[in-house]
């Protein structure tokens, strides 16, 4: 059984996919990202505090290939995410962000395994729905600037189908109208579907 295994990686780090990246090809797809990060606050530039927070996210991306492994893209997210900032009271964040994305694939583009390296920048809106108590409602809307790097391996199901995982770090600094800011500080896991065309 081991050397069947052994035979099955071996040969698949071997075989030639003709993956789809070289310069005039498109790329369409998207990742998933489970993120854990510590945050920090100031409200009404007086009140700071410190959260803790585990986030899942989407983030669907349109890319196109400039140079031979180079690909630079449009990619938006959305994510919702459970947090306190006030006790027994319970609060959703709903962030969406829109901006680019560049992507090296780092090895030779004719074999099945290769390794990317993303970066992207975003812009985004993020609106607290906070549970109605003692007349409180909807918390300050926020708009956002994300930073993003990640990297991680890519398998070539097929010539035009991979998978992808990847470990990142996020940085998103954030502010409301009435100059309330936070931080976000993320490593993030994701893993990811492209279909290159």
């Amino acid at each position: 059984m081991k050397k069947l295994c052994l035979f099955i990686v071996s040969t698949a780090f071997s075989l030639n996919s003709f993956a789809q990246l070289e310069k005039n090809t498109w790329m369409l797809g998207g990742t998933a990202n489970l993120s854990a990060y510590k945050q920090t606050f100031t409200i009404n530039n007086y009140y700071k505090g410190v959260s803790n927070k585990l986030n899942f996210k989407i983030a669907p991306n349109v890319g196109y290939f400039i140079a031979d492994k180079l690909n630079l893209g449009l990619r938006t997210s959305y994510e919702s995410l459970q947090e306190y900032f006030v006790e027994n009271s319970p609060s959703r964040l709903h962030n969406l962000t829109l901006g680019p994305f560049a992507r090296y694939y780092v090895l030779n583009s004719e074999k099945v395994f290769n390794i990317l390296v993303d970066v992207s920048y975003q812009l985004g809106y993020n609106w607290w729905v906070q549970k109605p108590i003692d007349n409180t409602g909807k918390l300050n809307p926020k708009n956002t600037n994300n930073f993003t790097i990640s990297a991680g391996p890519v398998v070539f199901l097929t010539e035009n189908v991979a998978i992808e995982l990847t470990l990142g770090y996020t940085y998103q600094n954030a502010i409301t109208k009435d100059f309330s800011k936070s931080i976000c500080k993320s490593f993030n896991t994701g893993i990811g579907f492209q279909y290159h065309f």
